[in-house]
């Protein structure tokens, strides 16, 4: 049986019927749109509709336009459940929610619905959904409800760090988040903790630390839960703190990426 999110999205009938067009469409990509709250189905003109989706068409550019769509949907066929790198790109540059319908030989296992202006999912019970249910998603997501930012999202590849590919490296650098980094010796409630799993060149795995022996954690094919802080502590690299006092709290031009949350 499928999962959706477990803040309600949108109505049960509209998920029902953007299900039927994916099924309908499998093993090829399906793609559609929630407009005005009913659902469209449009036509995927992508090359290569067994591996991606391309949504061009003229009706659905008006409606985009004018502010009417609600969201975004298409389906993955017999794969990974995941975002993919284009999937997240696309999302945050049409800055609306994104659908992904995951079939498995034409059977439904994941539907799920991601984007900044939905209201935050749960940190707990999380479903694992690479490049938007995932470790730095549950991160991410702790801070925005914690210190009222919304981090950078940078979209990521499945095992970017097996590609030679820094992906957070440059945002926990000091003076340019409001965090700073602690002594490992010296950790507490509230930390932020980067992990180098199995010894990658790069960061690959984030938590945060609850309790004082306690870490949420999200990890793949688990849904995310607290684990002892000894878990995964060999591979433990480096710490960082809330900077209440960050100076970029003042002077919004060196916030990068970051934005308030109103």
């Amino acid at each position: 049986m499928y999962f959706t999110n477990q803040n309600k999205i949108f109505e049960q009938k509209v998920v029902d019927k953007a299900i039927a067009h994916a099924q309908s469409c499998y093993p090829d990509e399906c793609v559609g749109a929630i407009i005005e709250g009913k659902y469209h189905g449009f036509e995927n003109k992508s090359p290569e509709p067994d591996k991606s989706f391309l949504l061009d068409d003229g009706a659905f550019k008006i409606a985009y336009m004018m502010g009417k769509v609600d969201a975004v949907i298409h389906s993955h066929c017999d794969c990974k459940p995941l975002a993919t790198r284009e999937d997240q790109i696309s999302q945050q540059e049409m800055d609306i929610p994104f659908g992904v319908i995951q079939l498995q030989n034409k059977s439904v296992t994941h539907v799920i619905f991601w984007g900044d202006d939905l209201e935050v999912e749960p940190l707990l019970q999380r479903q694992f959904f690479y490049g938007v249910w995932d470790c730095y998603g549950l991160v991410r997501d702790w801070i925005r409800m914690n210190h009222k930012v919304l981090p950078p999202n940078p979209p990521r590849d499945w095992l970017f760090w097996h590609e030679n590919v820094s992906m957070f490296e440059k945002y926990v650098q000091t003076g340019k988040l409001p965090y700073e980094f602690v002594d490992l010796r010296d950790i507490e409630v509230g930390d932020i903790l980067l992990y180098n799993i199995d010894d990658s060149k790069f960061m690959n795995h984030c938590g945060i630390l609850v309790e004082s022996s306690k870490v949420l954690h999200h990890f793949d094919k688990s849904v995310s839960a607290y684990y002892p802080i000894g878990y995964y502590m060999k591979f433990l690299t480096l710490a960082l703190r809330h900077n209440k006092n960050w100076e970029g709290y003042n002077d919004k031009s060196i916030w990068l990426s970051w934005k308030e949350i109103h």
